[in-house]
């Protein structure tokens, strides 16, 4: 969402009678939500755009300018100043410890495919042809969507040569990212 800021981004969320919409921005240490609204017309309201901006310069600024390190205390506690709320994703979508767990081996196989897709030269297109899908159902397995089953992203890695012990790397780098 390039009207807030670099990396700037919305999520909409269909709910019974309503569509909501999460604008977030990204950085590699941090997911910062910078709004949530229901949204119902095309285009998103000046005041919300505004929100966001002023949110977004004021973690930018608790952040030292935005640095991209992995977050530390001091960092934490800066922010926590700044009346940021810091936690993980696990805390913010209420998840117990297994569902945590899941969804980051779902992610490291998600990254898996496509850096060996990549190493192996392939496109999407060609990935698509070779387990008879689509194109599109590739870039979803790659970005984990809800709609993939970790089944049919271990199979894609089969597909693609992927030795077991190479799955078996991907979900022990969990373990290694979870430890950190």
């Amino acid at each position: 969402m390039p009207t807030v800021g670099l990396q700037c981004h919305e999520l909409r969320i269909n709910d019974e009678n309503q569509t909501w919409r999460i604008v977030y921005h990204v950085t590699s240490d941090a997911v910062v939500v910078l709004d949530v609204f229901s949204k119902k017309t095309a285009g998103t309201p000046d005041d919300v755009l505004t929100n966001c901006r002023r949110r977004l310069a004021a973690y930018l600024g608790a952040t030292k300018g935005g640095e991209e390190t992995k977050m530390n205390v001091s960092k934490k506690t800066r922010l926590r100043q700044a009346g940021w709320v810091v936690g993980d994703a696990a805390e913010f979508l209420n998840l117990t410890a297994e569902e945590a767990q899941f969804v980051e081996v779902k992610l490291a196989l998600a990254a898996g495919l496509r850096q060996l897709r990549e190493r192996r030269g392939m496109t999407q297109a060609a990935l698509a042809e070779r387990l008879g899908s689509s194109q599109s159902r590739v870039a979803k397995m790659e970005a984990a969507d809800r709609s993939v089953t970790v089944d049919l992203m271990m199979r894609s890695l089969l597909a693609i040569g992927a030795t077991p012990g190479e799955i078996a790397k991907l979900i022990r780098g969990v373990e290694a990212h979870r430890a950190a």
